[in-house]
């Protein structure tokens, strides 16, 4: 039983929900990084990071698209284009279709890699639907080696 408590808060000290803005229209309810305790959220490259997402639709949506930007001093830049693999295909991290209403979440396995420079960079992940933005959100985080 005891193993049982410690191994609950070892996972709770490990994951935590992160500070976030909305820049959709409130439709993000939550998002936890593993490895990270709060806000802003240090992810260590070459490390495989675990980013959950959790939203309510906004409306319904056949297909789903992904992305991820970085915003750092003030240039936007597309994550895909710097995370070897990155799949924009929304409906592979979060089930499609999606209904409006319904409280999903989208589950996303990613490796900053050890070239990117270490830095501070606000994060906007966004999920792109039939009728336009499913969320969209920005947190503050701190890349190091």
């Amino acid at each position: 039983m005891l193993k049982l408590v410690y191994l609950t808060l070892i996972i709770s000290a490990v994951s935590a929900n992160i500070d976030f803005k909305d820049c959709g229209n409130s439709e993000m309810i939550k998002i936890e990084i593993n490895g990270c305790s709060g806000s802003p959220c240090v992810i260590h490259k070459g490390v495989e990071t675990l980013f959950t997402f959790t939203y309510k639709a906004n409306q319904a949506s056949v297909k789903a698209i992904w992305n991820l930007h970085a915003i750092v001093g003030g240039q936007d830049i597309d994550m895909a284009t710097m995370v070897p693999g990155f799949d924009p295909n929304g409906c592979h991290t979060t089930p499609c279709p999606i209904a409006k209403g319904e409280v999903k979440k989208l589950v996303y396995k990613s490796t900053i890699p050890e070239y990117v420079p270490n830095v501070d960079t606000l994060f906007k992940p966004r999920l792109i639907g039939d009728n336009g933005d499913l969320f969209c959100a920005t947190f503050e985080a701190i890349l190091k080696a």
